[in-house]
């Protein structure tokens, strides 16, 4: 617009000059438009080069989510025997196969089973995400019931509740529309929010599972009276490898810091998101929504 303005003026300029000037403006109209032209070709080169950097960045991108991929797998097969073995062997020498123990000896290897297990879930669990990452995961959506969902949930994590003497109910709306998901992948979310409550709420606790049908959604939801949110913990939930390591509770507990960053990714491929609210001391409530079949 400003370069059409000045050929505009001098123009105008051209029309009321002497011979020679007007001639000599000529030339510089020519020379605008000329330059004008340049500058064109040059901006559309600009952002041809624009564009064929984000493709090569783009490349770039899903070569490296695809090779770090490959080598979390490959990591994962070389990797899954030994733990397997150390948590077997763990588990032979705690049934006294090799002799009887001491209390000690025995606390020792529920530890090394207790880290075994970490390390080989945590190696799943990344394994997992960056095949996410890279596009190779694909979900099977299917129509089920949400009142399955939540027994399958109970069945898998009541022993651990009981360890802890917690109380654990199931409540859903009745009637409860069956919904749209990959079972599988939600039920193993829902056990991870459900083992967290587990093992973050002091002996003795409440927990409840609940599904509420809200028209065309369904919202899961898992409650405790634990340790709560704090307000830092409210803006870092999520964030891969976090964990609220001041709170005892999780210290003691051995975790990597993925089951809520997982949920989300997981939610994400569903359309869907992972909402929480607590306070410290006063318990947490985790949930998400899945559509009504």
């Amino acid at each position: 617009m400003e370069v059409d303005q000045a050929l505009r003026a001098l123009s105008q300029l051209k029309g009321a000059a002497p011979p020679t000037t007007s001639a000599r403006l000529a030339e510089v109209i020519t020379l605008v438009h000329a330059l004008d032209r340049q500058a064109g070709e040059l901006s559309a080169q600009i952002r041809q080069l624009d564009q064929e950097k984000d493709n090569l960045n783009f490349q770039l991108e899903s070569v490296t989510r695809d090779a770090t991929a490959v080598m979390l797998a490959q990591a994962l097969e070389t990797l899954r025997p030994s733990l397997l073995f150390v948590t077997e062997q763990a588990h032979s020498l705690r049934e006294g196969r090799l002799g009887r123990l001491t209390t000690e000896q025995c606390d020792t290897l529920i530890l090394m089973d207790d880290h075994a297990a970490t390390a080989l879930t945590l190696l799943e669990t990344i394994n997992e995400i960056a095949s996410i990452q890279a596009g190779h995961y694909d979900l099977e959506p299917l129509l089920f019931s949400g009142l399955d969902l939540l027994a399958a949930a109970w069945q898998r994590c009541y022993r651990a509740a009981e360890q802890h003497e917690h109380q654990i109910s199931v409540h859903a709306d009745d009637p409860l529309p069956a919904v749209v998901g990959d079972y599988q992948h939600i039920l193993t979310l829902l056990c991870d929010l459900l083992d967290n409550a587990i093992r973050y709420t002091p002996f003795g606790g409440v927990i409840r599972i609940m599904a509420e049908s809200l028209g065309n959604q369904v919202l899961f939801s898992v409650a405790d009276n634990g340790i709560g949110l704090s307000q830092e913990d409210h803006t870092r939930i999520g964030q891969p490898f976090w964990r609220a390591l001041y709170q005892p509770l999780v210290r003691q507990s051995p975790g990597g810091g993925l089951r809520l960053y997982r949920a989300q990714q997981i939610l994400a491929m569903h359309e869907s998101q992972l909402f929480f609210s607590g306070e410290p001391g006063m318990g947490s409530t985790f949930s998400f929504t899945l559509p009504a079949g």
